[in-house]
Formats: C-alpha cells, sequence, structure tokens
C-alpha cells in the first residue's frame, strides 16, 4: 500500500488548502493520502464539523462505513445543523428507520442550515438516495459486509425496522480484550429497551464502544443521556453522550446532575475508586430502588491472557484464570450490602474456535418485595 507523506512545512498551509488537496486525492481514489492529508489538518483543528464530516465523506469512500458512522456522528455532536455530516452519516448506516428520517430531513429542508457552505446539490443528492433505499417494510438487518455472514447467524430474523444493531460488528468469534462482547452488548441493549432506561452511567469508556451501544438502544427516548467517565479522552457520539474526563474518584454528584441513573455500567476495573463512586450517587440521590448496576469481566477465562492474571483452584482443580478481578471482587462486596446479584458465565468447557471466551457480566440490584 503506498502511502503520500504530508511535508513537514504543511502545517503552514492553510487548513482549506490541506482539505482542498485531501478532497482531490480522495477523488483520484487515493483514499490512503486522502486520510492522511485530511488528519494532518484534522490534527490543526480537531472540533472542526466541516473536517469531521469530510473524514466521513473519505472514509465512505475507502470502504469505511462504521468509521465513517462515527466521524459524522462527532461532526453533527459539534454542529448539529452540519448537513453534510448527516447525509454522510445516512449514507454510512444500513437502510434502516434513521438513515431514512436523516435523508428525510435533508430532502425536506427541515435541517437546511447549511446547504450554501456545504454542497449547493445535496438535497437532490438526498432525494436520489431516498428513491434508492427500499421501503420501511423490506429494511432488514445489514452490517458491514465483512462481517455479514457472521451476523446473520447471531442475529437472525430481527429486523432493523424494530431494532439498530448495525454498531455490533464485532468479528463471529468476538475475540477482542477491550470492549464488551457484542453478545454481552446485545443484553445489555435489550435492558435498556425492556426497562426504558433514559440515563446511562458508565464508568470506563475506552473507544466509545460500549457508549453507542447504550445511545443506540435509547433511541428517542425522551430526556435520555449517556454519560461516560474515563481516565483518557473517550469520543463524544451524539448530542446526548456527555463525557467526563478524570478519575472516577474524584466525580462528583453535582457533575453529573439531572435524573437518577437506572443503569450503571461498571468496566474501569478498580475496586474501591468505582465502590466509593456507587456510595456518592446514592447518597446524592441519583439512583432509583431499581437500578440496575452492570459489571464486566467478571468471568473467569480457560487461560491466562493478562499479565496480572492469575488461577482460581477449588478442592485441587483449576477452575480458570482471573481476567480482571475489580469487577469480581466489587460483585462480592455489592452482595455483602444486601445487592442480589446474577452472574451471566459461559461455562469455560464450551469456550471453542467459535467462542473462545466469555468475558462475562453480572447485574445487580437491590432486592424489593413485589407487593402481592
Amino acid at each position: 500500500m503506498t502511502m503520500t507523506t504530508v511535508p513537514a512545512g504543511a502545517q503552514a498551509e492553510t487548513l482549506e488548502a490541506l482539505r482542498r488537496r485531501a478532497l482531490d486525492l480522495c477523488a483520484a481514489r487515493r483514499h490512503d493520502s486522502a486520510l492522511l492529508t485530511l488528519r494532518s489538518a484534522i490534527g490543526l483543528q480537531p472540533d472542526s464539523p466541516v473536517l469531521l464530516a469530510d473524514l466521513a465523506g473519505i472514509l465512505l469512500h475507502a470502504g469505511q462505513p462504521a468509521k465513517a458512522a462515527e466521524a459524522a456522528r462527532q461532526a453533527l455532536a459539534l454542529d448539529p445543523a452540519r448537513d453534510m455530516a448527516a447525509y454522510m452519516l445516512a449514507l454510512a448506516l444500513p437502510a434502516g428507520t434513521e438513515a431514512r428520517s436523516l435523508l428525510l430531513e435533508l430532502t425536506q429542508g427541515t435541517r437546511a442550515r447549511r446547504f450554501a457552505a456545504d454542497y449547493p446539490q445535496l438535497a437532490s443528492h438526498a432525494q436520489q438516495a431516498l428513491a434508492e433505499m427500499p421501503p420501511p417494510s423490506t429494511f432488514t438487518f445489514a452490517p458491514a459486509p465483512a462481517q455479514a455472514a457472521a451476523a446473520s447467524t447471531r442475529f437472525s430474523g430481527i429486523g432493523a425496522a424494530k431494532y439498530e444493531l448495525s454498531h455490533l460488528n464485532q468479528a463471529a468469534n468476538q475475540d477482542v480484550g477491550g470492549p464488551i462482547q457484542d453478545d454481552e452488548a446485545l443484553l445489555l441493549y435489550a435492558l435498556v429497551r425492556v426497562m426504558r432506561v433514559r440515563r446511562v452511567l458508565e464508568v470506563g469508556g475506552l473507544d466509545g464502544y460500549s457508549a453507542r451501544n447504550f445511545l443506540t438502544a435509547l433511541g428517542d427516548e425522551t430526556a435520555a443521556e449517556v454519560v461516560t467517565i474515563d481516565l483518557n479522552p473517550v469520543p463524544r457520539l451524539a448530542p446526548n453522550h456527555r463525557v467526563l474526563t478524570g478519575d472516577c474518584a474524584r466525580i462528583q454528584p453535582e457533575q453529573l446532575g439531572g435524573d437518577p441513573f437506572e443503569l450503571v455500567f461498571f468496566d474501569a476495573h478498580v475496586v474501591l475508586p468505582q465502590i466509593a463512586l456507587l456510595d456518592r450517587l446514592e447518597a446524592a440521590g441519583l439512583l432509583r430502588p431499581d437500578t440496575v448496576v452492570a459489571l464486566h469481566d467478571t468471568n473467569l477465562h480457560p487461560r491466562k491472557t493478562v499479565a496480572a492474571g492469575y488461577p482460581i483452584t477449588e478442592n485441587g482443580q483449576l477452575e480458570g484464570w482471573v481476567h480482571q478481578d475489580a469487577e469480581r471482587k466489587m460483585v462480592n462486596v455489592l452482595h455483602s450490602r444486601g445487592w442480589n446479584s446474577l452472574s451471566l458465565h459461559m461455562p469455560l468447557a464450551r469456550g471453542d474456535a467459535r467462542l473462545p471466551v466469555r468475558h462475562g457480566l453480572t447485574l445487580m440490584q437491590r432486592f424489593r418485595p413485589l407487593a402481592t
């Protein structure tokens, strides 16, 4: 693969010159060079919705729809009226209700506040894309092509008209070390939908994979919000996605505000800071009596997969290897405080090439007697 290096003096050029060069390279189908050039411009102005919308377009031309959708969402988070970003998002998404809604807004002019600056023929292009889209009754779940065959077996029969699942695009074996696995994400997606959750707090956001899952599950719920806390920067994926960068041990309830959280997702791999945060939330009235706490990485692995991993034995027999011990310890602490727990763990003996490991989820909720 040939890569074109941006000259050392490129930063002295105007952003517009870099942008135009990137678009010209894209038109010449030199997508790698176009991406490199445009990212140089984004490095100079990372919060530019124009550049992020351009990035979405180039990624789309390069055959990377998932990354294109992410860039478009970042642009819209910075400027919700950026029509070109909305158009690129509609093209990057599989045919479904969200894509159709975006195209309808563009063709009807209900969001047309940036046409002149972006693309004079945008409305007609949106109309053409809308005409080529299958009618709503024929929408089917259509993930990225590379995962289509595998995903169709895992989500057979689920239609995108009701469930938007195209963001769950891991390989079939879901052998990922950092983010939540797709099947686990699907379970949390269902939990959000079943309880009609409106506020989610996640502690430990990584690259935003779980946040996107929660945001997609929330859909257009009124006043719905996902709040992410992480030591490192996490991309803001939507207007109703709030990111707090910092140590969860120092996050105070007044920084979170709003209505109580109905789902709290712990995945930061520290015991005392996460427990202390939960205590502060409860004391401040930011938990409901029926709030669900979900903890990730509570299962054992069949082998040592991280440097800090250690074996668990019972009666002299190896039970498995701890992958992350923090959330496992939290389950025990919360259970001792009166929280019920449901650990959803795949038996290690069932791991095979198709699904080597399952990181494990544990759901917890305070017991409340049901009136009868």
